[in-house]
């Protein structure tokens, strides 16, 4: 019996993988994950480039964990409808008797995980459900790939998250304010003024910046006259 490796299968099944996330959203109406807390760049870029740098391998593989994790504990979350409020959409993992769930897999450490302050984006996007569903609480379940990196290998918590009505108001206002903003920088292809992006921030003074695919051509990561320059080169890569 000989075992080969075979990198160019799995450089094919990675592409097959890229090829079919994040496709152009210009015609899509503003999705609650684009107004949740994540960087409004991304929502931009995507929403105004017809050519965008390709997704890295771990950040493709680690969509890949977390699709697969969630089909099969959800496997009738693609067939769930999408729902819209005040030109919001979305689209929840699941629905059950115990209401809204979003499904979520991270490799951080269960011992050091808060779900309000470890994801607040997670939150955020719960609390745009919360607005569009009409409800005061939806459900987070993680499942901790890692566990706590010690005796716990692998871990599946929930959290019930709780809204007052002052929270779920505060919520949907900053999300129909990054919607607006969004909707008007992408009509007439206007840059988001840099006060209005926020990276999410990490641990040891990382931000969602340094995993990004769209650093290289981002005027906020890269100055704007770098920016801008990589922008150019990029594009005329693609046009080649």
């Amino acid at each position: 019996m000989i075992a080969k490796l075979n990198p160019e299968l799995a450089d094919w099944r990675v592409e097959q993988l890229r090829n079919r996330l994040f496709n152009s959203r210009k015609d899509d109406p503003i999705h609650a994950s684009e107004v949740d807390g994540n960087c409004l760049l991304k929502a931009y870029y995507r929403r105004t480039e017809e050519h965008l740098p390709p997704l890295g391998k771990d950040q493709i593989l680690r969509f890949m964990r977390g699709w697969g994790i969630e089909y099969y504990i959800a496997p009738r979350s693609e067939k769930l409808e999408p729902k819209e409020k005040d030109g919001i959409i979305c689209s929840v993992d699941d629905l059950t008797d115990f209401g809204i769930s979003e499904i979520k897999s991270t490799a951080m450490n269960l011992r050091d995980f808060d779900p309000v302050k470890s994801t607040p984006q997670w939150i955020s996007r719960g609390g745009i459900y919360c607005n569009i569903f009409d409800e005061d609480h939806f459900n987070l379940e993680v499942f901790f790939v890692r566990g706590n990196y010690k005796d716990i290998r692998e871990e599946y918590r929930c959290w019930t998250i709780y809204f007052d009505p002052d929270d779920l108001l505060n919520i949907w206002a900053t999300a129909q304010r990054k919607k607006a903003l969004l909707s008007a920088c992408v009509a007439t292809l206007s840059p988001i003024p840099m006060n209005e992006i926020q990276p999410l921030e990490f641990k040891k003074g990382k931000t969602e910046c340094s995993y990004c695919e769209l650093s290289p051509m981002c005027y906020y990561f890269q100055g704007k006259e770098k920016g801008y320059k990589n922008r150019l080169i990029f594009q005329e890569k693609q046009n080649e």
